[in-house]
C-alpha cells in the first residue's frame, strides 16, 4: 500500500499551486508597497483552496488571513481530510515565520502626500523641490498647487513614491522645511 493515495497526491498538488499563485501575487503586492503583501496573499490562496476543497483600514491582513487559513484548516479535520489540514497548517507556518524576514529585506514603494506651504514665486519652489525629490531618487507622481492670496502663499501637493529603506518621513520633512521658500511641511 503506497504512503499517498492518488487523492492525497491531488490535494498536496492543488495545495501546492495555491501557493505558487499566492506567493507571486503577494510579490508583486509586495513590491508595490501595498499592505496585502506576500504573506497576506499566499495565505489567502492556501485558505481558499483549502476551502474550496471542501465545498464549503485596513490594518492585521496577515491575521484575517490566517483567520481564513485556520477555518479552511479546521473544516479539512472535520472533513477527515488531515494530510490536506496538516500540510496547509505548516505551509501557512512557515509562510509567516520565513516570509517575515524575507519582506523586511525587499525593495518595496512606498507611496507618500507630501505638502509645502511656501512663498512665492512658484516656478522657484517647484523646481527647487522637484531637484530635491531628483537628488534622492524619489518620483513624483502628481503635483497640485493652491494660492492663499490673503496671506501671500502657495500650498504645493506632491504625491510621490520612493523605496522603503531610502525614505526616512522626518529626515524629509526636515530637510524639506529647511529650504529657503518653505515655511510648513507635512509628509504622511
Amino acid at each position: 500500500m503506497p504512503f499517498l493515495s492518488t487523492f492525497d497526491v491531488e490535494i498536496l498538488s492543488r495545495l501546492g499551486s495555491a501557493v505558487l499563485v499566492g506567493a507571486l501575487l503577494g510579490y508583486e503586492r509586495e513590491r508595490s508597497g501595498r499592505s496585502a503583501g506576500l504573506r497576506t496573499n499566499l495565505l489567502v490562496c492556501v485558505g481558499a483552496e483549502v476551502i474550496i476543497k471542501e465545498k464549503q483600514n485596513v490594518r492585521g491582513l496577515t491575521t484575517a488571513a490566517t483567520l481564513w487559513v485556520g477555518a479552511g484548516i479546521g473544516m479539512a479535520c472535520g472533513a477527515g481530510l488531515y494530510l490536506l489540514a496538516f500540510s496547509g497548517a505548516l505551509i501557512s507556518l512557515l509562510t509567516l515565520a520565513i516570509l517575515k524576514n524575507l519582506s523586511s529585506h525587499l525593495a518595496i514603494d512606498h507611496y507618500y502626500l507630501g505638502t509645502v506651504v511656501c512663498d512665492p514665486p512658484l516656478g522657484a519652489a517647484t523646481t527647487a523641490l522637484e531637484a530635491f525629490f531628483s537628488e534622492r531618487q524619489i518620483s513624483v507622481l502628481k503635483v497640485g498647487f493652491a494660492q492663499d492670496r490673503s496671506v501671500g502663499t502657495t500650498t504645493i501637493d506632491y504625491h510621490i513614491r520612493c523605496k522603503r529603506h531610502s525614505c526616512d518621513l522626518l529626515e524629509l520633512a526636515q530637510k524639506i522645511t529647511a529650504l529657503d521658500f518653505v515655511q510648513q511641511t507635512k509628509v504622511r
